[in-house]
């Protein structure tokens, strides 16, 4: 009896899919990298295009697994209202903080106001899309219409969108009212359903072996770089943000992730959660002031970017450890 209890208490201790959570916060981490200006930088752009892009695709797939959970817990329909409530309010909260920039951006016509709209400013068009994708996610009951559904929406979006239209000479027409096809349709929808589907594995206790994992994790990388190494040598000054084998390169990371072993404590989890969504939320304000107040002391793009990415880690970390444990902190993160 007393080694039971003692395992219970060991259970409640440490947080369930730690891994998941470690993976948030370095990909948060890595993600503004994408934003911040560093000049010419051979080595900053391989970094950018290799690795950070691989960041919001994992945050999608991470989103439908728990809202895979939830929807098993709590049914469709409440599940739903629950996960859209928590994402608009987010979404509402820091659009009203950066709605001042963004007044500015609109009346001298660097954004209008289909960007406002279907390509969500300040980097939470993240946000936009989960509520877009949330929705057919939630209420289709086949989930084989959906997933088939899914896919054609991603090979459609990647092929006719940023990384392929050199390719295929792009959707202009649609396009010219939704600008991207990096939203919750052809990008969010598919991922949510990849989260799930790897939720569902999971949960059967998967039918590969960790040793096969590992090598499908390593052959996707091979073939994923490949074929960004291929888009980039054509696709010059587009929006390369999907690419064929991000679905499975993805798929084999959250499985992996998912096995491991290793054991972090609930508050550390939780901490590593709600500073990944600080990073997020804050960096377009950070970057944006940031890097015009180390200009004027520092000549070096690349030290600005450093040191700008620097400030875009450790503010958020500082202010959610400030916040945590008050009610603010359910608030803006």
């Amino acid at each position: 009896m007393k080694g039971l209890s003692e395992a219970k208490d060991i259970k409640k201790k440490y947080a369930g899919y730690p891994l998941l959570d470690l993976g948030k916060f370095i990909f948060a981490c890595l993600i503004p990298l994408l934003h911040i200006p560093f000049g010419d930088s051979r080595v900053l752009f391989l970094l950018q295009q290799y690795v950070s892009r691989l960041g919001v695709p994992f945050f999608f797939a991470v989103s439908g697994f728990f809202l895979c959970q939830s929807v098993a817990k709590r049914g469709r329909l409440s599940a739903y209202t629950r996960y859209s409530k928590r994402i608009a309010q987010l979404l509402l909260v820091w659009m009203v903080v950066y709605s001042p920039v963004f007044y500015l951006q609109l009346k001298d016509n660097s954004i209008t106001w289909r960007h406002i709209i279907f390509l969500t400013p300040g980097y939470l068009w993240y946000l936009a899309a989960l509520l877009v994708a949330a929705v057919p996610f939630c209420f289709i009951k086949n989930r084989k219409v959906l997933y088939i559904c899914g896919g054609i929406l991603y090979i459609m979006g990647t092929l006719l969108g940023g990384s392929y239209s050199w390719l295929t000479g792009g959707w202009p027409s649609y396009e010219a009212v939704f600008i991207s096809t990096r939203n919750g349709v052809f990008f969010g929808l598919p991922l949510l359903c990849l989260g799930e589907i790897i939720f569902k594995e999971i949960s059967m206790k998967d039918k590969f072996t960790r040793k096969k994992n590992w090598m499908g994790l390593l052959c996707s990388v091979i073939v994923l770089f490949a074929e960004i190494t291929f888009v980039q040598n054509h696709a010059r000054g587009e929006d390369c943000s999907l690419y064929l084998m991000m679905p499975v390169f993805i798929y084999f990371l959250g499985k992996i992730l998912l096995q491991g072993d290793i054991q972090i404590s609930k508050e550390c989890s939780k901490y590593l959660r709600g500073t990944s969504t600080a990073i997020y939320v804050m960096q377009y304000g950070i970057i944006l002031v940031g890097t015009r107040v180390l200009a004027l002391f520092i000549i070096n793009q690349v030290l600005i970017g450093i040191m700008t990415l620097l400030m875009v880690i450790v503010c958020p970390c500082v202010l959610y450890y400030v916040v945590s444990k008050t009610k603010l902190s359910t608030v803006i993160f």
